[in-house]
């Protein structure tokens, strides 16, 4: 019983969302309380004593202990009240710890930050036979920062059954922060496995892979470095690699906001997937770029925080568009899309037509009021690794080493140098909650 009751507030982020996998949770970026009822969780408290459980029956009601329920079934229930309230306010506000959800196949890294947490989640694999209500986005993360959704899903399609922009696009890998091979929708399949999930020190990881999802590749894993800096600040490095295939599109969906770019001069495009993508406009990635997109409150709405993406130089491009929402094509309602891409242009060696390879890296950082200080970054990989750099400011500099040639495992390496201090962290297999 306590399985089935933790499981909705262990995937709740933030005190005030649930990752948007498949058909969920209405349109992208919806705020939700834990869709369980108070008195469940005051039952549990009273039952088990664990101050877990008045914690999520007070926040079920906003924190205010005159609104939870009276049960007529409780011989006591202003007294059971009373030692929940005592309980939650000798105990404390309740962290849920970074986790992954085996079974559903779902990592979430929490943050310790008090004033301003973060929570990136990442879903590995939707398995063969799954649900019609399930999306192909296989790989897909998301991420909620600064009080509100940054990266997001498109949630609910406006119609189900066989509604065309369904299936092209809301339930499809298109619209998904993953990687589309080939401009072809995944497949369910039973591919999905972790590879790392461990944490120390203000550092986290994740790795997983989806093999199945594409019958014509042979690598298609993501991993995930996450990273409380000095300042409240929170970075995530992702190292996202693809073989097989000609064509790969690393796709981020974003919250409703506007995106610049700073490092390259943008040109028109036009559109990507018969119009689901308008305002499209990219450029070849020769030399480092920054994405800053300005995340409102709402659709149309007042800024509210903002997220940096930073790239380096590369045999690839780089494009921002707008993408249609699962309301439709008739709503004015669009989400900031970034894009990265590489194709048969960028083949390696004559006759890999059908096998190109790819390893897209990006450095995020959620942010509020002015941009950060982050300079010299750099990426690079090989095929056994991914490299990245770059300074904070202040003295303080990180280096981010991903090995990820084993076939079943990932480790990570963070080297932080701090004026002239230099400290080092490894971190491997999965010594995380994994349930």
């Amino acid at each position: 019983m306590r399985e089935v009751f933790n499981f909705w507030p262990d995937i709740w982020c933030i005190n005030g969302y649930l990752p948007n996998i498949g058909d969920s949770h209405g349109g992208p970026g919806n705020r939700t309380g834990i869709p369980c009822p108070s008195d469940a969780y005051l039952r549990l408290f009273d039952l088990t004593g664990e101050p877990r459980y008045a914690h999520i029956a007070l926040l079920a009601v906003g924190g205010d202990k005159e609104k939870l329920p009276r049960s007529i079934w409780q011989p006591d229930p202003e007294g059971l009240i009373e030692r929940a309230h005592e309980a939650y306010t000798k105990a404390g506000p309740w962290r849920t710890p970074s986790l992954v959800k085996r079974d559903y196949k779902l990592g979430i890294l929490r943050t310790s930050h008090a004033k301003s947490p973060a929570a990136l989640c990442l879903f590995y694999s939707p398995a063969a036979g799954t649900s019609s209500h399930s999306h192909f986005d296989a790989l897909n993360f998301g991420l909620f920062a600064n009080g509100q959704s940054i990266i997001v899903d498109q949630g609910y399609p406006l119609y189900t059954g066989g509604w065309p922009s369904r299936w092209e696009w809301t339930s499809n890998t298109r619209s998904h922060a993953t990687v589309v091979v080939d401009g072809e929708c995944q497949q369910h399949a039973d591919g999905g496995a972790l590879l790392g999930f461990a944490g120390k020190d203000g550092v986290q990881f994740i790795a997983a892979e989806a093999r199945g999802a594409y019958k014509q590749v042979s690598q298609y894993r993501r991993t995930l470095v996450q990273i409380e800096a000095a300042g409240n600040r929170t970075l995530i490095a992702d190292v996202f690699r693809v073989q097989g295939g000609k064509h790969h599109r690393y796709t981020v969906p974003f919250f409703y906001g506007q995106a610049s770019m700073s490092g390259l001069t943008l040109h028109d495009v036009g559109e990507f997937y018969a119009g689901y993508v308008e305002n499209v406009k990219g450029a070849e990635a020769s030399s480092p770029w920054i994405a800053d997109v300005a995340i409102h409150d709402q659709w149309d709405g007042d800024v509210q925080s903002h997220i940096r993406v930073h790239g380096d130089r590369g045999d690839y491009k780089v494009f921002l568009g707008q993408g249609e929402t699962r309301l439709g094509n008739d709503r004015p309602e669009r989400l900031p899309y970034l894009f990265l891409e590489r194709s048969q242009d960028y083949l390696e060696r004559p006759g890999d037509e059908n096998n190109s390879k790819s390893t897209f890296i990006a450095l995020y950082e959620p942010y509020t009021g002015e941009p950060p200080t982050l300079t010299d970054f750099g990426a690079s990989f090989t095929n056994s690794q991914a490299e990245i750099q770059f300074d904070m400011g202040g003295g303080e500099c990180y280096r981010i080493v991903v090995h990820d040639s084993g076939a079943d495992s990932v480790s990570v390496d963070v080297e932080k140098r701090s004026r002239d201090v230099v400290s080092t962290l490894e971190l491997k297999g999965t010594d995380g909650p994994v349930e």
